[in-house]
């Protein structure tokens, strides 16, 4: 452990915000190695003395309660503040884990059981270890409560993290670079600041040269040949798809942030999905702490609605969210930080990047929305009887060991990286997206009738006279209340937001209009 590292906190203690159940809410706890090669070397501090009777004879042994905080801070134990609350931590060679009071009571209690059968206290005074575990053992609930861990030094922590050219990925063998130029594996001699212990995956990384997406494909990657065929097997969406995994990959924030929508391509009435949406996501969640939250039960204006988040948490996937789901209601949630709030516990800030998965289309209109999200459409290679276990004849992940394709997989997504920090996000072409937009939000009927409208370009509508055109074609709608001007104007802005086309409204002696500024070379710009 190097101290260039730590920095004391000037932070008042506040015995208020000293929160040890928040460190068990952290997922790596049941993960968290609490011992380590020569993990005794660092203490130097003695904690106890003898208790002397009236006669000058030694007859038990006690502790001092600020050399046994000393005593823990050597063997590497810290608090660690976020917001207003605090964790505790311990750091083995450069690793930070979060720990529980329970985790230190027992690194603490091997140290004392390694130590002699007697313990020289000064001046020729020795007492017996086991006087001093029997002390420990007496009054673990003292020595080992919240309010005496409170004690333990507060310091900031000197983490490596990706920067705007650079993204790190750390295996248990080292840790791979990721720059525009390309990805090489490092060894952790080369890294002089901390990493956490839930940012290292836990396989060896073994180097292969991808220098191309071709070359991915040419080497039977199976997770590139998958992503290839979501892709609606087109290179260009493929490299798109990319892209994306590469930008979610990226463990940066300082740039112009956006939620990447995936949805399904096929037009139907029923939400199909079995498309890949989900496998995709899992294969990003293989390289980065990834967590799933149910789209369906997710309410934007729940308080805990982030519960399951963690501060190790680098992507947040809402997983099939419901119909009508409003974007907008993430919008700071996607460029700024995540408040993460947990029953009975203090609420804290994450930063972590959001990818949102529906089989329907989301409604996404004005700029601000579409500033923040960018959509891809699954092609419709799988689905529910044509499944990649199938295809591949194999289960994803858990067959990998076997196969040896995990050292692919990684080489592949290394190159994904390289690739996104080469090329930034490439916006896909689209395939059905628009009509399935206008589906989804509209009705049948007015998909079908604007379809067959050959409008023109700075020609004004009235509003009255495209209802009654419209109702005209659809004569079983006129009796629908909700059905009138008002309606059809809101779906025309709709359809409008989607094909990218600029229009107008004013009203005039008493008349409403519509006018369009552009419009595309075909009503819609889908590719079939």
């Amino acid at each position: 452990m190097s101290k260039d590292n730590i920095k004391p906190q000037k932070t008042e203690i506040s015995q208020e915000d000293l929160s040890q159940g928040i460190a068990n809410e952290f997922e790596s706890i049941s993960q968290t190695p609490i011992e380590s090669p020569n993990q005794f070397e660092n203490v130097k501090t003695v904690f106890y003395f003898a208790k002397i009777n009236k006669d000058g004879e030694v007859v038990s042994a006690d502790i001092n309660h600020k050399d046994f905080i000393d005593s823990v801070n050597e063997l590497g134990f810290f608090r660690y503040k976020i917001d207003k609350n605090f964790v505790l931590i311990r750091i083995i060679n450069n690793i930070v884990h979060e720990v529980t009071s329970i985790d230190i009571q027992t690194v603490f209690m091997q140290y004392v059981k390694s130590l002699p059968f007697k313990l020289d206290c000064g001046n020729g005074i020795e007492v017996y270890r086991d006087w001093i575990l029997n002390r420990l053992y007496a009054a673990n609930s003292q020595f080992f409560s919240d309010s005496k861990l409170s004690l333990l030094p507060l310091i900031e922590l000197d983490l490596n993290k990706d920067t705007k050219s650079s993204a790190y990925v750390y295996y248990q063998n080292g840790y791979v670079e990721c720059n525009s130029e390309g990805y090489k594996l490092l060894n952790y001699s080369n890294l002089s600041k901390l990493i956490w212990n839930t940012q290292i995956i836990k396989r060896d990384f073994t180097y292969i040269p991808i220098t191309s997406i071709d070359k991915a494909l040419d080497l039977r990657i199976v997770f590139a040949e998958f992503m290839y065929f979501i892709s609606n097997q087109d290179l260009s969406r493929l490299d798109s798809l990319c892209s994306i995994a590469g930008y979610l990959m990226h463990d940066f924030y300082g740039t112009d942030l956006k939620a990447p929508v995936l949805t399904d391509s096929s037009i139907s009435d029923v939400a199909e999905g079995r498309t890949g949406k989900g496998l995709f996501v899992k294969g990003i969640q293989q390289i980065r702490n990834l967590v799933d939250i149910n789209g369906k039960d997710f309410e934007t204006k729940h308080p805990f609605k982030y519960q399951s988040l963690s501060m190790a948490t680098q992507i947040v996937h809402l997983d099939d969210v419901k119909k009508g789901f409003e974007i907008e209601s993430l919008f700071n949630d996607i460029t700024s930080s995540i408040k993460v709030e947990k029953k009975n516990l203090g609420a804290f800030y994450i930063n972590a990047k959001m990818v949102i998965s529906s089989n329907k289309t989301i409604d996404i209109q004005g700029s601000s929305a579409k500033g923040r999200t960018i959509e891809f459409e699954l092609g419709e290679y799988f689905n529910d009887e044509v499944r990649p276990s199938n295809v591949f004849g194999h289960f994803f992940f858990t067959d990998w060991v076997k196969r040896n394709e995990w050292s692919k997989f990684d080489n592949f997504m290394m190159f994904v990286i390289h690739f996104y920090l080469k090329n930034g996000l490439i916006t896909p072409s689209v395939i059905n997206l628009v009509s399935r937009k206008t589906l989804d939000n509209t009705s049948p009927e007015f998909y079908s009738w604007i379809n067959e409208q050959e409008f023109e370009i700075n020609v004004d509508y009235e509003k009255k006279e495209l209802f009654a055109k419209f109702i005209e074609i659809n004569s079983d709608l006129a009796k629908d209340k909700f059905i009138n001007t008002r309606k059809l104007t809101k779906w025309i802005k709709s359809w409008s937001s989607y094909n990218n086309i600029k229009y107008q409204e004013r009203d005039s002696n008493g008349k409403y209009w519509i006018k369009f500024l552009n419009l595309p070379e075909k009503t819609f710009t889908d590719n079939n």
